[in-house]
């Protein structure tokens, strides 16, 4: 019964010890009952990758990293061992990069290899091609950097023009600047004055400016359907013009000035004295008998308008006719 009771003990012990292994070994990602092949990967950085950290392909886990350490030639670098399962094959164009598992910066591995080209396997012990994703860190430095940069030359850029400003900017450009503000600040109020009373006035005369509209519109409408009108009378104009266009007006010109030429020589004949006009112009005895048979036949018609009786009795022409003057001028007979 005591014997019993010890191997009973013993079997417990035993399979607590083996679970205790196995639980560890599972805790590292290990499974002792299925077979790994091991591979490496050499990083000069793991970016805070660690033991367990999952080996992933098309992001399912098929592995993880069993051990890291430093390459024993002192250069710095770091191996890393994969474990992976074997039903997993890994060809040889694969790489093994390091990437960010999560927002928290989780890191992990990645198998990045190509299914549609007929490559050969690799064999447990082989080293991968290693790389590293750039982080988010490094992406947000790459993009920050150029624009570092221009912000530094436009600061420099900007110190440089203050400073040309404040060299130009003296008490009498200041002193100046203020009176140009203060004009602008007058004009602006002159401006809000003025469009108050524009705006006054357009209260006002609202009923007029309805009756100039009205109207403007009723001219519009007319000139609308008086179209056909105005379009003859444009075209009669244009026929017109080219009616004047059409004539003869050099043969006119010449003609004027034919004519002027001819009145200025019997103008200049005139002044000469030739002729009947020149000669009366000129001859002052002519004129003078003139006005002595003017003078002499106004005293004749006086006369005959006075005294009657001195002429009727004379007769000049027979005309057939005897005319008789009574004291009272009644009568006249014929034959």
């Amino acid at each position: 019964m005591e014997k019993r009771r010890l191997i009973l003990t013993g079997a417990l012990v035993l399979l607590a010890i083996f679970l205790l292994v196995w639980g560890i070994n599972f805790l590292k990602g290990d499974n002792i009952f299925k077979k790994d092949n091991k591979f490496y990967g050499e990083y000069q950085r793991i970016e805070g990758l660690r033991v367990s950290s999952p080996v992933m392909l098309n992001g399912f886990k098929i592995g993880q990293v069993s051990k890291i350490h430093f390459k024993p030639d002192n250069s710095g670098k770091l191996i890393l061992e994969f474990l992976i399962l074997e039903q997993y094959p890994i060809y040889a164009d694969a790489k093994a990069e390091i990437f960010s598992v999560d927002l928290m910066g989780s890191k992990g591995v990645r198998i990045i290899q190509d299914f549609s080209q007929n490559h050969a396997k690799l064999n447990s012990g082989d080293t991968l091609i290693s790389s590293i994703e750039s982080s988010f860190k490094d992406e947000v430095n790459m993009q920050i950097l150029p624009l570092k940069k221009k912000a530094e030359e436009m600061i420099s850029s900007f110190d440089t023009v203050l400073t040309a400003m404040r060299a130009i900017f003296d008490t009498n450009m200041r002193k100046n600047l203020s009176n140009s503000f203060k004009s602008v600040r007058i004009s602006l109020k002159t401006l809000e004055h003025t469009t108050f009373t524009l705006d006054t006035i357009m209260e006002a005369e609202k009923s007029t400016l309805a009756r100039i509209m009205a109207s403007t519109a009723s001219i519009v409408e007319n000139v609308e359907n008086n179209n056909v009108q105005i379009t003859n009378t444009i075209q009669n104009l244009s026929n017109f013009s080219d009616t004047l266009a059409k004539a003869d007006f050099i043969s006119v010109i010449k003609n004027t000035e034919k004519a002027v030429a001819d009145i200025q020589k019997i103008t200049d004949k005139i002044n000469a004295g030739e002729g009947s006009m020149g000669m009366l112009i000129h001859n002052d005895t002519l004129y003078q008998n003139l006005e002595n048979s003017s003078y002499n036949l106004n005293r004749l018609l006086r006369d005959m308008r006075e005294n009657p009786k001195r002429y009727v009795r004379f007769s000049a022409f027979d005309l057939g006719k005897t005319v008789i003057y009574e004291k009272k001028r009644k009568k006249k007979k014929g034959k």
